[in-house]
């Protein structure tokens, strides 16, 4: 299971759970938590909402201490797919803060893309 959070885009395939706001990213998150093996995130979700970094924020305040409330055993990667340059480095500083201070595991790729490869988003 892969958790794309994104506005606008959608993308192909049906492995893939679209998030289009916070809300609807926490809802994807705690109902596949332990399936999910990678999730995408864009920053900019819209007017007058909560943003890509504020999801990665909450999602990592969720995966730490003694005991998180969000496990995700599966995760493979994390991906950046936002097109907002200040947004998508600050989405990667915070999972790279938080994979140097253990909340998650050295084991999870971190990747920054220019944006999404478009041959995987539908129209």
């Amino acid at each position: 299971m892969k958790v794309f959070l994104d506005d606008v885009r959608t993308m192909k395939g049906t492995d893939w759970v679209i998030a289009r706001n916070f809300e609807g990213f926490k809802g994807a998150i705690g109902d596949y938590q332990t399936e999910i093996t990678l999730i995408s995130f864009d920053h900019d979700l819209g007017k007058d909402t909560q943003n890509g970094l504020q999801c990665a924020n909450w999602l990592v305040n969720s995966m730490e201490g003694a005991n998180p409330t969000i496990r995700l055993p599966a995760l493979e990667a994390i991906t950046i797919h936002s097109s907002n340059p200040p947004g998508s480095e600050g989405i990667m500083a915070m999972f790279t803060f938080a994979k140097k201070y253990g909340i998650i595991p050295d084991t999870i790729r971190i990747i920054r893309l220019n944006t999404v490869d478009l041959s995987d988003v539908e129209a």
